[in-house]
């Protein structure tokens, strides 16, 4: 029985060697075209076409055996012009008439108001590992469903591409603008047929990394983005054109706007009942807002189905807003990179928010379906903001850098029993300060603190409370916390619930082909200061850790004087993005900072 225990071991230890060795994807495209054509009167037609080698069972089972074509069929229509099977021994099985099936895709479900879009799902059949599944299909568009088209073509797949080709027709003389991201070469134009024909070509792109904390609007992976409308404006135009943007509330939101008016303390307290109302209490519809033409329904369909998209709820509490008194406007949000004033591509809108300006104070921007701790300010650094208002020219704006800070002081003693006390001073900035919920509840910030609740804590001091910074200052007893083992005493230092140890970088890679994207640039700090009884010896080394890089710095130091214990943790991350080559010294750094040996003091006593 030992002997095939031993074996077994054996064999899968040496069955994840060959595993980790083994570097060959679960499958390879050989081909990919992605094919736009505007025609005269207004419609367009995508055209897609694969060829997929499959490696893998995995590959088969979980990921390519099942495409899902999304389409309106108000507007759209799909027709499969191939989808054939090549199997390892050359046989080739077309999928039979019953593989391609209409279906409700999963994100409308439970939506009377999208409940026409649909989902074709075609099943290749024949499929084992050395097959080829081959795809061919044409989405035609009428010329109802948007003035315009437009594409956001992200290049790379999930699985290494051999060659893939976007190819734009455009009716001779017309306006197409362009740009493309992290690739070299423009597209070849050619003229056929009374076409302008654009073509981008390109070779062996691996496949797309895995790996966790990657840019989340894909800002690293090589992308094609296109346009036929005039400009950004135009597509503004269209979009806040729509009687969604226009229309008058009618009665019955009125009735509970007044009655939010009524029962409110004050403008703050009316501008949150009014929030809650819309972000809470209706249902969010995840519609892709390409998928129905970059829509919307009017506020009061919204309200009377108790459930809308990101843009519908945002144009629906805007309007909840004015109706109230308060100024306030859907506000689109585009990452800067993809921000282009001359192309226009409203694919490339990140997400519609609530915009209320402010004249002597900072603006307020909220999302129109969840509620937050903060203002949204401190988060939009790094992205363009364009209001939408119907009627009025576009203007975009953005928001000032924001000073993301947590700090600690700490003075406490240890007495003969381990009981603990002392008093504390704490700073919360920017993203990092729940104002929000600190003006409904001034105790609120007892959560933010590891280890502290609101029975350890006595004579507590607001020293500052507004939207950029919350101080205060507090004395605390602490018993029984103190870990023993054998004759150790262990003691976990102070921290804050939501600083860089919550962005969960532990155990990370050795190497990293792709950015790493931190979710805020920010700096945190920690001073700590304790008295230990007599005879207790601290057992833990003196210490003193400095790193400076182009992103950030670290330092942590352990030093013993005078019979008191004094530890100093600071850590600032100035970057958003830490490059591949920046990577090694920012995993050095995250590895640092979340070591327990620099997170806890042990004593003897």
């Amino acid at each position: 029985m030992k002997k095939r225990y031993i074996f077994l071991l054996i064999s899968l230890a040496f069955g994840m060697l060959t595993v980790q060795a083994n570097k060959e994807p679960d499958a390879r495209f050989h081909k990919i075209i992605k094919e736009y054509t505007l025609h005269e009167d207004g419609s367009f037609d995508f055209h897609y076409y694969k060829k997929l080698e499959i490696k893998t069972h995995f590959a088969f089972n979980r990921l390519y055996g099942e495409p899902f074509i999304v389409y309106n069929p108000e507007y759209q229509e799909v027709e499969i012009n191939k989808s054939v099977t090549t199997m390892a021994d050359g046989t080739k099985r077309p999928s039979p008439e019953n593989a391609f099936n209409e279906v409700l895709p999963r994100w409308a479900d439970g939506i009377p108001a999208y409940n026409h879009l649909r989902e074709m799902v075609v099943t290749h059949t024949g499929l084992e590992v050395g097959a080829t599944i081959e795809l061919d299909y044409v989405l035609h568009s009428n010329k109802d469903f948007m003035p315009f088209m437009i594409g956001n073509e992200v290049l790379s797949e999930s699985s290494p591409v051999d060659e893939v080709k976007v190819i734009v027709k455009v009716p001779t003389g017309k306006n197409l603008r362009h740009v493309h991201y992290n690739f070299a070469g423009e597209p070849d134009k050619t003229t056929q047929d009374g076409m302008d024909v654009y073509t981008w070509t390109v070779t062996d792109l691996a496949a797309r990394s895995r790996a966790a904390h990657q840019p989340e609007d894909g800002l690293h992976l090589p992308r094609i983005m296109f346009s036929t409308a005039q400009n950004l404006e135009a597509e503004y135009v269209f979009l806040t054109g729509q009687q969604a943007f226009k229309a008058e509330l009618d009665d019955q939101i009125k009735t509970a706007v007044e009655k939010a008016k009524a029962d409110a303390k004050d403008e703050w307290d009316l501008t949150i009942k009014l929030h809650h109302m819309v972000a809470d209490e209706m249902e969010d519809y995840n519609i892709p807002m390409h998928h129905i033409g970059f829509r919307a329904r009017t506020p009061n369909e919204v309200w009377k189905s108790n459930g809308g998209t990101q843009v519908e709820k945002a144009v629906l509490l805007s309007k909840m807003y004015e109706e109230a008194g308060i100024e306030a406007l859907p506000c689109a949000v585009f990452n800067n990179r993809f921000y282009d004033k001359g192309l226009g591509n409203l694919s490339s809108m990140k997400e519609v928010i609530v915009h209320l300006p402010e004249d002597d104070d900072k603006d307020l921007y909220l999302y129109s379906e969840k509620s937050t701790d903060q203002n949204l300010a401190y988060d939009l650094f790094g992205h363009r903001l364009v209001d939408l208002k119907p009627g009025k020219a576009m203007r975009s704006h953005d928001v000032n850098e924001p000073e993301n800070e947590l700090s600690m002081e700490v003075s406490l003693r240890i007495d003969e029993d381990r009981n603990i006390s002392g008093f504390s001073t704490v700073e919360l900035e920017g993203a990092h300060n729940p104002y929000f919920k600190l003006v409904d509840n001034n105790e609120a910030w007892y959560g933010y603190l590891n280890g502290l609740s609101k029975k350890h804590v006595k004579d507590v001091r607001i020293l500052t409370m507004d939207q950029d910074e919350t101080g205060v200052q507090f004395d605390f007893e602490l018993k029984g916390i103190m870990r023993q083992q054998a004759n150790y005493l262990f003691l976990g230092v102070p921290s804050f619930r939501k600083g860089v140890a919550s962005w969960h970088m532990e155990g990370m890679a050795a190497e990293r082909e792709v950015p790493l994207e931190v979710p805020q640039p920010m700096e945190e700090e920690y001073e700590l200061e304790i008295e230990i009884p007599e005879g207790w010896t601290l057992v833990t080394p003196g210490k003193e850790l400095e790193m400076e890089t182009s992103f950030g710095k670290l330092e942590i130091k352990i030093e013993e004087e005078n019979g008191k214990i004094y530890m100093e943790r600071s850590i600032e991350i100035e970057a958003g993005q830490i490059s591949p080559a920046q990577y090694p010294d920012f995993r050095k750094m995250m590895n640092a900072w979340n070591d327990d040996k620099n997170q806890q003091l042990i004593f003897k006593e």
